[in-house]
């Protein structure tokens, strides 16, 4: 009784938590059934492996840096 009084005082508040908990539901049941990439996929999103491809920039630029190429200067790839 107390918990429906409080969703009918607070239908914003309500209306809100019950749609981040059905997205992150659906995403859930989506990488689940489907995997990540394809999920991602699923709305035109392009997805990498490994996921986060974009910190190999420090280490990729070292690596350049060590073979004699200057990162900020010039792109070996």
């Amino acid at each position: 009784m107390i918990v429906l009084n409080y969703i009918r005082e607070n239908k914003g508040k309500s209306l809100l938590i019950a749609g981040i908990i059905l997205i992150w539901g659906l995403l859930f049941g989506l990488f689940r059934s489907h995997g990540y990439t394809e999920t991602w996929e699923l709305w035109g999103v392009d997805s990498h492996q490994p996921v986060f491809l974009d910190f190999r920039l420090i280490p990729g630029s070292a690596e350049s840096y060590r073979n004699g190429f200057e990162p900020s200067v010039e792109n070996p790839l």
